[in-house]
């Protein structure tokens, strides 16, 4: 998969590949969190930035 901004842009993702591939194999591998971009980004600080992304992508799950 190509690189994505946001969380919407990786469930739009998911869902276009499960839907093109219904009994394919379904694995997301997201290797740098850094690179996503959280809904909200009015944060204080990053690491709250990063329990937003972290906490939105326990929910695609």
């Amino acid at each position: 998969m190509a690189p994505f901004n946001t969380i919407a842009e990786i469930r739009a993702e998911i869902k276009k590949q499960i839907h093109e591939q219904p009994k394919g194999n379904q694995l997301v591998i997201i290797d740098y969190l850094q690179l996503i971009a959280p809904a909200v980004t009015q944060r204080e600080r990053r690491d709250q930035e990063f329990g937003e992304i972290n906490w939105e992508l326990k929910h695609l799950a």
